[in-house]
């Protein structure tokens, strides 16, 4: 879990077609997990979307 006062993951729809946008070609096998990241740093807000991908569990 790491949703704490200054920092969430949020979970995001693995539904994406980044794959196909790039013409990245995987195996139908492969799982992946992806999250918006958002810390929250004194005067800032940084976000970024991690991806986790591979054989998951």
């Amino acid at each position: 879990n790491r949703n704490y006062e200054f920092q969430k993951w949020i979970p995001l729809s693995n539904e994406s077609d980044f794959w196909n946008t790039w013409g990245i070609s995987i195996c139908p096998t492969v799982q992946t997990l992806q999250f918006q990241e958002v810390i929250y740093d004194e005067d800032t807000i940084d976000e970024k979307e991690i991806w986790f991908v591979g054989e998951l569990s």
